[in-house]
């Protein structure tokens, strides 16, 4: 049910649609509107869904999908636009109500058991659901010649002639009772119908009469009294509605709506329930909303009475199942677009999405959340609680070649591109990620959020720190800096792992371009310049000893902010690299600058946390130049005046 409402949707999407939405950065909305604008894809897409529904009953025994079959089966007689060319010039409506009655209807609500049922009896089933051909044959094997010829007049239009010769024929058998002249004074003769108690005929009726029950109902059905012949059987308003639709009210040489108009109101009349079939509460049946719905092309009918209900759509009383209901509201809007109510798209969409969440298809939960255009942080929301689970589902994706079963149009009938082409740029990719971006429009940062909560509900901090960063947003950057200086970075030093520092650098690269990061210079932008200037440079050409003093007091600065171990030991991991790199510049240089150079890698290194071995290593090595670089000034003091300062 789910794919073909998504083949249809989606493969209704042109190029410019589907760009502007991805430019905009919004959800997509799936309808079945855009679709049914084509008479061939609304029809076939219809019929697809009265298949899927049949077979949940067929094969899983679903009693309420049997239900939602007779609903959906009538939404598609009654607005059916692809016209059969056998029928052009005819009343394509007449044949297609025959054909519901006697299929779907037929099927789940025969009382009488047409099948069963021999002799004229058949004949008047048959006749009762307009069956006209097989009531005619019925009466003649059951040897009423005469009467077999006067039902083959049914189909006949007008039926003024038909009814009066119907009429009359009850007269001849003297089955009309004698009735007060007062009530008789305005009929020229005892064929009118005034005053005539129809339901004695058939009530009245001996065991052993001559005209028999059978013969009777023939006869009032073909006069239009219908609605006695069904409350004498115990008929539903099923079968009531069809029968009037035929030979009753809906009868006459009217429209197609107003037929079923006049069938309609005729069912109010004989006060016959229409209560869903379930019986429980006050629930009326889908079915009859809907032909309501059609009888009134003003669309003035309130589709607040219970269009839409749950309890309407189900066989069986389950207030709590949404799916019937929302698929009735997906076409029935598709093909009246004023047929919507401002609650009813978030309200069935979000029951309807909490019964596939339950049964574990979390993303066509998601899907059917969409429909309803839910508020983005809603959707938001959903997203970041339900993509753990998202990642186990499966989307079934309709194949190329099949698309035209699910809805689908060809693309040499609708222009260049059809709905087959949108629907083969899918073609393999089920995945979850792509049916959220590319069929829903999920924006990318959102997904990359939700990633990142996951990763930290399975404390994989450096996994989401790299998620929080695809994010690409002002927040995610902080969040994932945050991360790297205070966690990542630390327990990948604590725990000496050099493999991911790569990584880590990359990461600090993308970041390095948000402007409203805080603490950057002395956290993410340190470690970065650590990375980069210290650890990649390591065995190849030094760095210039500005480089490294640049980092000093950084480096001070992000130890005396220290909130953990680990990141106490970072700093000093730090301070021994750039401490040792100062001392290793000092080797290449020569003469007075090399003397000058103590001085200052002395004071850096009395300010740099660093380890108390390295500390005093590089101290002692200090100091032997210092005393070196005495020795020679006392030596070359009057010569060369620039060593004099370091004599004591």
């Amino acid at each position: 049910m789910l794919r073909v409402h998504c083949g249809t949707w989606f493969g209704s999407i042109s190029v410019q649609e589907a760009e502007a939405s991805d430019q905009e950065g919004g959800l997509k909305m799936p309808s079945l509107k855009d679709g049914f604008e084509f008479a061939e894809v609304a029809d076939t897409t219809i019929a697809q869904f009265v298949e899927e529904l049949k077979f949940c009953h067929d094969e899983r025994g679903d009693v309420n999908a049997l239900h939602a079959h007779v609903a959906l089966s009538m939404l598609l007689a009654l607005y059916k636009q692809d016209n059969d060319p056998v029928y052009v010039g005819g009343n394509t409506l007449l044949r297609r109500i025959a054909e519901w009655a006697d299929g779907p209807a037929g099927v789940a609500f025969d009382e009488e058991g047409n099948c069963k049922a021999v002799g004229l009896r058949s004949a008047v089933l048959n006749l009762s659901l307009g069956k006209i051909e097989e009531a005619v044959a019925a009466a003649a094997e059951a040897g009423h010649l005469r009467l077999s010829l006067l039902i083959a007049r049914a189909l006949e239009a007008p039926k003024e002639g038909l009814r009066e010769d119907a009429l009359a024929q009850l007269d001849a058998y003297g089955l009309l009772h004698e009735q007060e002249e007062s009530n008789r004074s305005s009929a020229e003769d005892s064929t009118s119908d005034a005053g005539i108690d129809w339901d004695a005929i058939l009530k009245d009726c001996p065991y052993d009469a001559e005209v028999t029950v059978d013969e009777r109902m023939i006869l009032l059905m073909l006069t239009g009294q219908v609605g006695c012949v069904a409350s004498f059987l115990g008929l539903s308003w099923y079968r009531l509605f069809i029968m009037e639709f035929f030979h009753g009210a809906g009868s006459s040489d009217l429209t197609q709506a107003e037929r079923v108009s006049a069938a309609v109101n005729a069912i109010d009349e004989e006060r016959i329930s229409t209560l869903a079939p379930h019986g429980y509460g006050q629930a009326i049946d889908v079915v009859y909303h809907l032909l309501r719905l059609y009888a009134d092309p003003t669309a003035s009918y309130p589709l607040t009475a219970g269009v839409y209900e749950n309890e309407s759509v189900g066989a069986i009383y389950s207030p709590l199942d949404a799916r019937f209901s929302w698929l009735i509201y997906q076409v029935l809007t598709a093909v009246i677009p004023q047929a919507s109510t401002p609650n009813a798209p978030q309200m069935l969409a979000d029951e309807f999405s909490s019964q596939l969440r339950a049964a574990g298809l979390h993303l066509w939960s998601f899907y059917v959340l969409c429909s309803g255009g839910a508020p983005a942080h809603v959707m938001r929301s959903v997203l970041m609680r339900d993509w753990p689970n998202m990642l186990n589902d499966v989307v079934e994706w309709t194949p190329a070649g099949e698309a035209d079963s699910a809805g689908g149009m060809r693309d040499d009938e609708h222009g260049e591109r059809g709905m087959d082409s949108n629907l083969e740029e899918l073609a393999g990719k089920l995945d979850a990620e792509t049916f959220l971006e590319d069929v829903l429009g999920v924006p990318k940062p959102w997904i990359a959020e939700a990633k990142a909560i996951a990763a930290h509900v399975e404390e994989d901090l450096f996994t989401e720190c790299k998620h929080w960063t695809a994010c690409g947003t002002e927040n995610g950057a902080t969040r994932a800096h945050e991360l790297l200086s205070k966690h990542v970075f630390p327990e990948m030093i604590a725990c000496k792992d050099g493999s991911q520092l790569e990584e880590v650098a990359s990461v600090l690269r993308q970041l390095e371009g948000f402007k409203h990061v805080a603490n950057w210079s002395i956290s993410g932008g340190l470690i970065l310049n650590y990375l980069e200037d210290t650890v990649e440079k390591r065995g190849k050409k030094r760095q210039p000893l500005s480089v490294y003093r640049a980092m000093v007091d950084r480096v001070c600065a992000y130890a005396a902010r220290a909130s953990t171990p680990e990141q106490v030991y970072a700093g000093s991991v730090m301070a021994d690299e750039i401490a040792t790199a100062e001392r290793a510049v000092l080797f290449d240089a020569k003469g007075e600058e090399r003397e000058e150079m103590v001085e200052f890698l002395v004071e850096d290194l009395e300010r740099l946390p660093c380890s108390k071995s390295v500390k005093v290593r590089i101290t002692g090595e200090y100091k032997t130049e210092m005393k070196r670089g005495q020795a020679v000034a006392r030596r070359f003091s009057t010569a060369h005046v620039p060593y004099s300062r370091f004599v004591q």
